[in-house]
């Protein structure tokens, strides 16, 4: 939408010749701005999506009165810079229904900290629920610097791994430093120590987000599914589940060279831009969302995407299998929502589109018309 429209949009808002529609639109950035304003806080309580935002806007508008003309053009400006296709699902009005409820049977709980470690002799320690990270060294430790097990120690010139389950997180710290935030599904494989090599090399299956320690004199290598990662000192998140069918690889901070490892073609980020790596290809976005690439790690999904690429998140969290009655939508559903809600409250807040349904069964869970 070009500033010219959104200005008309406006003006019939104020004259009351808006449909349901805009009138939501434009009352949903009126108080996005308001609660901007009001609170800081990153769990913020304001819809994220077109089908979250009639509740909130109903509750708000009834105890709250608000000055139009001082956000006039802070609107235009959202609007104006914003497409309005994200907002709408589909062409037609979006029904919300309330009351709807999942059919299930028993709901499902959010997952939470899981891990197993995997010491180079084959022994395998089931990491602590109620920790939520691990220390390297010369002895292993959580990071409330209590000790996992005194019999359990890692042995120079040997290969770890930690691995997360499907609904499963970690923190783990590396012997440099190196701090590793590891999704579900995946798994870490790294060295007992960094000591007298030239290079700090780390293997990667999955998605982890890296802060890695400085070190100039040896650089710090991750290997992923057909790439590899050559860092210094640098903040990133890399994406690379088996399943997907692209590498993401998105700077935060600093400097990485990423390399396709079949071509051996490379490219160096700078922050706030995105490699993607393909077969035999690898491109740039640089119009990457930081906040949606690093939500998980932060406690949340925020959702940009298809209905198929939204599922495959909810399988690995919630460590359900999803089965298809009928061939998911491709239009991007738009949200942002606590990874510490249940499985039935995060799909209710789907299924609100009214384009889908779903079925818990056990651990799957089936989406249906």
């Amino acid at each position: 939408m070009n500033t010219k429209k959104a200005a008309n949009l406006l003006d019939r808002y104020l004259h009351g010749k808006v449909n349901k529609e805009e009138e939501a639109l434009v009352q949903y950035w009126l108080l996005s701005e308001i609660k901007k304003n009001e609170s800081e806080e990153e769990d913020q309580t304001y819809p994220q999506n077109h089908i979250e935002m009639w509740d909130t806007i109903s509750k708000t508008i009834n105890t709250k009165k608000i000055n139009l003309w001082p956000r006039i053009s802070v609107v235009a400006a959202a609007i104006a810079v914003i497409s309005m296709s994200i907002w709408f699902y589909s062409s037609r009005p979006v029904i919300v229904t309330p009351d709807a409820k999942i059919a299930n049977q028993t709901d499902i709980a959010p997952g939470g900290n899981k891990a197993t470690l995997t010491l180079g002799n084959g022994k395998t320690i089931q990491l602590s629920n109620a920790k939520t990270g691990l220390v390297i060294g010369k002895d292993l430790r959580y990071n409330d610097n209590t000790a996992i097990n005194s019999t359990a120690q890692t042995k120079e010139n040997e290969m770890a791994s930690i691995t997360t389950p499907r609904g499963g997180t970690y923190q783990i710290q590396l012997p440099d430093g190196t701090k590793v935030w590891l999704n579900a599904a995946s798994s870490l494989k790294f060295p007992s120590t960094f000591a007298n090599v030239t290079e700090r090399k780390v293997e990667l299956k999955g998605e982890a987000y890296f802060e890695v320690a400085k070190d100039k004199k040896h650089p710090f290598i991750v290997k992923s599914a057909d790439q590899d990662v050559k860092v210094l000192g640098t903040h990133f998140n890399i994406d690379a589940y088996e399943d997907e069918a692209s590498v993401k690889t998105t700077l935060l901070e600093g400097s990485i060279y990423v390399v396709n490892s079949i071509e051996k073609t490379g490219k160096t980020l700078i922050p706030g831009q995105q490699s993607i790596i393909s077969g035999h290809t690898i491109s740039i976005n640089n119009q990457v969302d930081l906040e949606e690439a690093v939500a998980w790690k932060n406690g949340y999904f925020n959702f940009n995407e298809s209905l198929e690429s939204i599922m495959n998140k909810v399988s690995r969290w919630y460590n359900v299998d999803v089965i298809y009655e009928v061939k998911p939508a491709s239009d991007p559903f738009v949200a942002k929502i606590s990874r510490a809600k249940s499985l039935s409250a995060l799909l209710n807040i789907i299924e609100k589109t009214g384009d889908v349904h779903f079925k818990i069964e056990g651990r799957r869970v089936i989406v249906t018309k």
